[in-house]
């Protein structure tokens, strides 16, 4: 369990400002707060969307020719 926004120095310690992370992304996100999306659903519930690679990163089956 993870908090969505950070309780220090001033986020919610409650359920409605937590969400279940696995191990590596509870630390990934603890790194890079900034590459961390927190969407707001319509029915009340959140996203969060990590920002892990560059948009514009070529992918590596597109350069075989």
């Amino acid at each position: 369990i993870d908090h969505i926004e950070p309780w220090y120095p001033s986020g919610r310690t409650d359920l409605g400002n937590l969400a279940p992370l696995c191990a590596p992304d509870n630390k990934w996100k603890s790194r890079h707060p900034d590459k961390v999306e927190v969407i707001d659903q319509p029915d009340g519930t959140v996203t969060m969307r990590f920002h892990r690679y560059p948009k514009h990163r070529p992918r590596a089956w597109a350069r075989r020719q």
